[in-house]
């Protein structure tokens, strides 16, 4: 079975589609909210089936499948990237794992401290890490490489 990483380097999506037509932005928000819905639903659905036992494990197990599916979608609908794919998910999944222990705290202080149901923690905290990410991936994650002419 060929690596993913090859897999990936190998996709030539055709900018004339029609997701390629809007700015990086609304293809952020596009993707990525349909990447925040995937990830809520995993959430969910790891509640009903964990009987919510340990929400700290179905976070992670959440993390792990929608980090991957999220590195695909925007790698490929968002930024278009044409970069090498191992430094490229190295620094995604650095980054994922600093909005994971962020989500983590966060999800323990809303839960523990505040009593609050843990659906709805996870949501509000979803979308207030959105804001962040899309700044620090489109200038840390998938910059696009100058290419200089010798």
């Amino acid at each position: 079975m060929p690596k993913l990483t090859y897999l990936l380097s190998r996709v030539n999506w055709q900018r004339s589609g029609d997701i390629f037509r809007l700015k990086k932005r609304w293809r952020f928000l596009l993707v990525g909210g349909w990447n925040t819905f995937a990830s809520y639903l995993i959430f969910f659905a790891l509640c009903i089936f964990l009987q919510q036992e340990n929400y700290q494990k179905i976070l992670l197990y959440c993390f792990l499948l929608s980090t991957i599916h999220s590195y695909i979608t925007q790698r490929i609908f968002v930024w278009n990237s044409r970069n090498k794919v191992r430094p490229e998910i190295i620094k995604f999944f650095a980054l994922s794992i600093v909005f994971y222990l962020t989500n983590a705290f966060c999800l323990k202080i809303l839960v523990d401290h505040f009593n609050m149901n843990i659906l709805f923690s996870q949501l509000i905290i979803t979308c207030l890490i959105v804001y962040v990410n899309f700044y620090i991936q489109k200038n840390y994650v998938f910059l696009e490489q100058k290419r200089f002419l010798n």
